[in-house]
């Protein structure tokens, strides 16, 4: 088999409970280790600082809890994915969860294509949303060299709902951009200014194409 060409799965995961407040890199060790522990033959890159090939195709930020995240894992030896459901599940910690895997055919990527959310936060009484100009509202973000990017909310929204205590919201991913739903509820000046009342935000699924 030529290099980089192992054998590939698709990991689904749930990530709830106390989870939602560590980072991607710490749930990235938390993954390897469960694959080191579980003896799993898992593939290496190339180089000096060789790292297992494990991959989130959208790395979830802290304190979004997350129904149906994917990670791409690459194996040296293929295993059945229910063994490798098994021997991955029994070392994660609670609060991960493994939902589903499968197999990724040989020369298939995989792409995000949209993002479906659930934010849970009161409106206010007098909140409106047919008044809101959901095609031409715009999130501004700062880039790392100082510069302001903007970014028009039409572009990306799939589709919203509002109920009296939750909007559920959908985002399309355009060449691996996307708005983030803290920059949304920004723009409509729902987002708290005090960071201890950060909304309950659940990622309920992220879809791909491949």
């Amino acid at each position: 088999m030529a290099a980089g060409a192992r054998h590939r799965y698709r990991v689904w995961f749930e990530k709830s409970g106390p989870l939602p407040f560590i980072s991607h890199h710490d749930l990235m060790r938390l993954f390897q280790r469960a694959v080191r522990r579980a003896g799993i033959p898992i593939s290496f890159s190339q180089g000096f600082n060789p790292r297992p090939k494990i991959s989130f195709l959208a790395p979830l930020p802290v304190y979004h809890e997350g129904l149906r995240e994917i990670l791409v894992i690459h194996l040296e030896e293929p295993l059945p994915t229910s063994q490798l459901r098994a021997e991955l599940s029994s070392q994660l910690p609670q609060g991960l969860r493994i939902v589903q895997i499968e197999t990724v055919p040989p020369g298939r990527k995989t792409r995000v294509s949209s993002i479906l959310y659930s934010v849970y936060l009161p409106l206010p009484p007098d909140f409106d949303p047919s008044a809101i100009p959901l095609q031409t509202l715009v999130v501004r973000r700062n880039r790392k060299d100082g510069t302001e990017q903007t970014l028009r909310v039409g572009d990306y929204l799939r589709d919203i709902s509002f109920q009296p205590d939750s909007i559920r919201i959908k985002l399309d991913v355009t060449d691996g951009r996307t708005i983030r739903p803290e920059e949304f509820l920004r723009a409509l000046g729902l987002f708290p200014v005090d960071a201890s009342q950060h909304p309950r935000i659940v990622r309920d699924a992220v879809e791909v194409e491949s």
